[in-house]
């Protein structure tokens, strides 16, 4: 309505005409997409960056067969009702439209001069139209009684650690004791230095920890095709070898967060070890998995390759760490990286190719790699001095004078 208003081709709005493709078109998508989102927050394995994945793929799906399909009953976002329609109208005007674009892309024709316009009478909602819009209602509603079936999240959770308590009569007497099991902690050793080597090894073995065996299984099939895919056609294995670490990278700099233990933490070693120790294992994680690829370079001698494939590795989880830093949440950096790897890598973007294989723009991700970089040590340190600053209110609060509180705090 701004766009017709601030053009001033009509100042007379129909509310209808507005209206009606927002009821016929958004909601039965949104809908859908809503019921999609329910269904992989309940299903058991699709929570996570797994899910996160294939929710990606299959709207990615949705997307192409609502463009490139005619029928309208496979038009999932409705895109066809308005565009085929709205672009037969423009072929009819101008000739340097084809009739053959319909279904394609509108609005990229360099025109100079004042832009030339004609009437549209806009969509028309027949009975087979409004049909196919209802399809898509009723799958929406039925992946939602799906979910609904599949729903658990009140019941009882197994828990690894449990211990079954004694039972008592009513005069308060053990009538039944259950074995109590004893779990002994390693014990604390404490060093007058902080090695960072030492928290590089533990981060890296948290990361590659807790997969699944076929994780282990694709990421060791992955390093073995890359030595024998051809170098002519690595390009197109490359992207799908860039999805393997994503549960790795986007756990980076919110773990702690996740599991509540940031103030354990706080209290072990320096913010700023503990940052570059995790960046460093994210980096040393995803130049073991793309292995395979740096010594198929290195053999067919492409050095500039190997160039903009490291650079690409310390970007990625420079992303990763940064965002999650920031957001204290994997999901941000899920999104944008699917984004990222689906505009850039897949379609070969060229300014959104991290890998810059195909296209050389590695001096622009080494800048954004030392910006993203500097950001992070930025946020790590401001939320150090929050974390520091609470708990020093709190201990305030707990002591009698202010003079014994500072000297607390100074020992």
């Amino acid at each position: 309505m701004g766009m017709q208003l601030l053009r001033g081709e009509d100042l007379h709005i129909n509310l209808a005409a507005y209206l009606l493709p927002l009821l016929f078109v958004s909601i039965p998508s949104l809908l859908l997409l809503s019921a999609f989102t329910v269904l992989f927050d309940v299903l058991p394995g699709l929570k996570g960056a797994v899910g996160n994945v294939l929710f990606f793929v299959i709207w990615i799906f949705f997307s192409v067969m609502s463009i490139s399909n005619s029928s309208s009953l496979w038009d999932v976002f409705g895109i066809n009702a308005i565009q085929t329609g709205m672009t037969k109208e423009a072929a009819a005007h101008f000739d340097f439209i084809s009739a053959n674009e319909i279904g394609g892309s509108i609005g990229y024709y360099p025109i100079e001069g004042r832009t030339p316009t004609f009437e549209w009478s806009g969509v028309d909602w027949n009975g087979h139209l409004l049909t196919s819009r209802l399809i898509w209602v009723l799958a929406a509603m039925a992946i939602i009684l799906l979910s609904s079936q599949l729903f658990n999240r009140f019941a009882a959770a197994k828990t690894a650690f449990s211990v079954k308590l004694p039972a008592y009569d009513v005069k308060n007497k053990v009538v039944e004791r259950e074995e109590r099991k004893s779990y002994q902690l390693s014990p604390v050793k404490r060093d007058k230095r902080v090695r960072l080597s030492r928290l590089v090894r533990a981060e890296f073995r948290i990361m590659i920890k807790g997969m699944s065996i076929w994780w282990y299984l694709l990421v060791l099939g992955s390093m073995m095709t890359s030595l024998l895919v051809p170098l002519d056609q690595i390009k197109s294995w490359l992207p799908i070898l860039m999805l393997w670490p994503l549960a790795i990278w986007s756990q980076m700099g919110n773990r702690e967060f996740y599991y509540s233990t940031n103030e354990l933490l706080l209290s072990s070693c320096p913010r700023l070890y503990k940052f570059f120790s995790v960046w460093i294992a994210g980096i040393l994680v995803t130049l073991l998995i793309s292995s395979g690829v740096l010594i198929h370079f290195f053999l067919e001698g492409e050095l500039t390759y190997i160039y903009s494939w490291v650079v690409g590795i310390f970007f990625v989880p420079t992303l990763a760490l940064t965002l999650g830093t920031m957001t204290r949440s994997r999901k941000l950096f899920e999104v944008l990286y699917m984004l990222l790897w689906y505009l850039g890598p897949v379609n070969d973007l060229p300014y959104l190719n991290f890998l810059g294989l195909p296209t050389g723009y590695s001096t622009l991700y080494i800048m954004l790699t030392f910006v993203l970089l500097v950001v992070g040590i930025m946020i790590q340190h401001v939320q150090e001095g929050n974390l520091l600053a609470g708990f020093r209110k709190n201990t305030k609060m707990n002591q009698p004078t202010k003079g014994e509180y500072h000297e607390k705090l100074e020992k």
